[in-house]
């Protein structure tokens, strides 16, 4: 992945912590089914899977992408300060597009699943829909950030 610019690796980042988060969701969206007969609670649970899958995978890779952004010159050692600076800025820029996923994703997901689809599916077809349009509006805004330089 060497020949990738910061804004590829950016992309790739995201593209694996999404191919993590999708199938998270589908999981804890069935295993909630199997603890409460509620869409509501499942759709809730197939989220707060996606957060977590997605940000344990996201931010190691992003940590790693940018080895020259977080580690000082002439020292080995990891810059912490700067990349929580970083971490703050994805993380309150998501918080935005979370809004809307937070809402859009639980909503279409308990909407496919009074139509009769099964949770996982119903996840995976709400997902189809939110994740394009959440990643094309946080990578620009993170781009706005100054978090990709």
């Amino acid at each position: 992945m060497a020949g990738l610019t910061k804004s590829g690796k950016f992309v790739k980042n995201m593209a694996l912590a999404v191919a993590v988060a999708v199938p998270t969701g589908m999981g804890v969206a069935e295993l909630t089914s199997l603890l409460t007969n509620s869409e509501a609670m499942s759709s809730l649970g197939a989220l707060a899977g996606q957060i977590v899958g997605a940000s344990a995978v996201f931010f190691p890779l992003h940590a790693h992408d940018n080895k020259d952004v977080y580690t000082g010159e002439g020292t080995k050692s990891f810059d912490w300060r700067e990349f929580g600076k970083d971490v703050l800025k994805v993380t309150g820029c998501a918080a935005a597009f979370d809004t809307f996923y937070g809402v859009a994703k639980p909503s279409l997901t308990y909407f496919f699943q009074r139509k009769g689809f099964d949770p996982a599916t119903a996840s995976l077809a709400s997902d189809a829909i939110c994740i394009p349009v959440y990643c094309a509006g946080y990578f620009k805004a993170i781009k706005r950030l100054g978090v990709i330089r």
